[in-house]
């Protein structure tokens, strides 16, 4: 939510007090930092209650919490691919391919939900942010 008024890149950054308390073993999909959903992590514009991680900056202000003070979800992909070569005469093969678009079927996540005016989907993840495992097959005959 941008409070100041004035046109910026994103979003206006929260004003930063101290690191988010997280426990990584309540960490899932629905809540990624593992925060504790029944108190507040943070606090009304301007407010600095000596509890809260993060608060919404004052009216005007940008805020100063710098970029990458909390982590998302890794990114891991694989492709692979593997080809043959069958020769029928000298100048007449067949070749065919296998291909593999994230062959390890692996599921990377997109980044969480960072908007802290809606504590409701803060550090909830919507979506992956690429497509499941892929198989495709070709066959060409050269002559």
């Amino acid at each position: 939510m941008d409070r100041t008024g004035q046109a910026v890149r994103g979003n206006v950054r929260a004003n930063w007090y101290r690191d988010l308390t997280t426990n990584e073993s309540a960490r899932t999909i629905d809540n990624w930092f593992g925060i504790d959903r029944s108190v507040n992590p943070f606090c009304a514009a301007g407010v600095d209650d000596g509890r809260c991680a993060y608060g919404q900056p004052a009216d005007g202000s940008f805020g100063n919490a710098s970029i990458g003070t909390e982590r998302g979800p890794g990114f891991f992909n694989l492709d692979f691919s593997v080809g043959k070569q069958f020769n029928i005469s000298e100048r007449k093969y067949f070749d065919f391919r296998v291909e593999l678009f994230n062959a390890l079927n692996h599921v990377s996540w997109a980044p969480p939900g960072l908007n802290i005016s809606t504590p409701n989907t803060f550090g909830a993840i919507g979506s992956q942010v690429q497509n499941p495992r892929n198989i495709q097959f070709g066959l060409k005959f050269h002559f």
